[in-house]
């Protein structure tokens, strides 16, 4: 039987990925960069390829090297889910569990419900992210997060979605100014404050007056609803 790569040879591949250089990726991984060097160039001959291409400022994937760091992200992911649902045969939410949320919910609800979480499900080692949707469903798909907090109705590929609250959306105007309330889908654009590309809410709110994001250039663009 032909050797096989180690999960922690997989594991440095990933680091290195993400770090794109081997000294800072061993420092992540607690090793020793000759270490480090010395592991991936075993994997490397294990796979019978070249995975990375050296250089003395950065390091560049292959193509092969791009499609093993897809596939060792699967590997390592469920290898971590196996010792997950071993620890889960005898009690419940334990282990890890990467939440994403995006920035309209985030500062809301985070706050009420984490201190609720720790104390339920004290062994539950819980990892949270604030993210925009679309960088949320990108980070779900190469499995870099379990489950993100967003709003629906939202294309985020193959996933399942459970809904957990409702929330209406609100017209606010000024004071005097209650005669948007009525023809709000005909106000001009300058006269509305817009998150900026990227949430949903925008979107959400556009869609409620059928307008298309491309047709909606307002000047006043918000970066989180506290503005």
């Amino acid at each position: 039987m032909k050797p096989l790569p180690s999960l922690r040879q997989l594991s440095y591949l990933l680091s290195l990925h993400e770090h794109g250089h081997f000294g800072r990726a061993a420092v992540a991984s607690f090793i020793s960069q000759s270490a480090f060097s010395a592991s991936i160039a075993e994997l490397e001959r294990v796979l019978e390829t070249s995975l990375v291409e050296r250089s003395k400022r950065h390091v560049r994937f292959t193509p092969i090297g791009e499609e093993i760091v897809v596939r060792a992200r699967q590997m390592v992911r469920a290898a971590e889910d196996l010792h997950v649902a071993a620890q889960r045969s005898y009690e419940p939410l334990v282990g890890s569990l990467r939440l994403a949320a995006i920035p309209t919910i985030a500062p809301f609800l985070l706050s009420s419900i984490l201190p609720a979480i720790a104390r339920e499900w004290p062994r539950l080692q819980l990892y949270v992210r604030e993210m925009v949707t679309s960088v949320a469903c990108e980070a779900m798909e190469r499995s870099a997060i379990d489950c993100v907090l967003l709003a629906l109705p939202v294309e985020c590929g193959e996933v399942e979605s459970i809904n957990i609250a409702v929330d209406r959306l609100i017209l606010v105007a000024a004071k005097g100014q209650d005669e948007m309330a009525s023809p709000l889908c005909d106000a001009d654009d300058d006269r509305l404050l817009l998150l900026e590309d990227g949430h949903c809410l925008k979107e959400h709110a556009l869609a409620a007056c059928k307008r298309a994001a491309s047709e909606a250039e307002s000047r006043l663009v918000a970066s989180t609803l506290h503005t």
